[in-house]
């Protein structure tokens, strides 16, 4: 399931189950009132004080889930799907805390993974400023070295190993 799609459907699922006790508690309330056939043996009257609270939560849960625009919907499956520079974009967008998602350096650094993994040079390179400091997760300057120097190998794939004796 994608992010944030959990909320519309409980929502919808708490409001029709606070319009059905709503009903069904006013159903025996009447029938009760009217001296009907069985109103002593009517459960349903009891449903009537709970169907608010189930009106209430539906209602209060309607903006809790994460509504993405659309452009971040596809940034997000793009990136699921492997792209490493959709990968990058969503990582900085979590790290910046930009467009509609909340900054969360955990699934910043989650991403920047993801596009590592797949070989984006400047993901490379944030994600090593992040191994330095422990943003997002656990330090870890071994790795954070190691990523500085994939990645300008990267960048500049023709460049030799550095000398530093004379040449022979």
């Amino acid at each position: 399931m994608k992010p944030g799609r959990w909320a519309p459907r409980l929502t919808v699922s708490l409001l029709v189950a606070g319009v059905a006790f709503a009903l069904l508690g006013l159903w025996a309330a009447f029938a009760a009132a009217r001296g009907l056939p069985g109103e002593h043996d009517n459960p349903f009257w009891i449903l009537l004080p709970v169907a608010p609270i189930f009106l209430i939560l539906g209602y209060r849960l309607r903006d809790r889930g994460q509504r993405y625009t659309r452009a971040t919907h596809d940034l997000i499956d793009r990136a699921r799907d492997g792209d490493p520079e959709a990968c990058f974009q969503l990582a900085a967008q979590y790290l910046g805390g930009e467009a509609d998602l909340h900054r969360d350096d955990a699934s910043g650094r989650h991403w920047l993974e993801r596009a590592v993994d797949a070989g984006h040079p400047k993901a490379m390179i944030r994600l090593a400023g992040m191994l330095r400091e422990g943003q997002g997760g656990g330090k870890d300057p071994l790795r954070a070295q190691a990523l500085l120097e994939r990645a300008r190998l990267m960048e500049r794939p023709k460049a030799g190993p550095i000398r530093t004796g004379p040449a022979g």
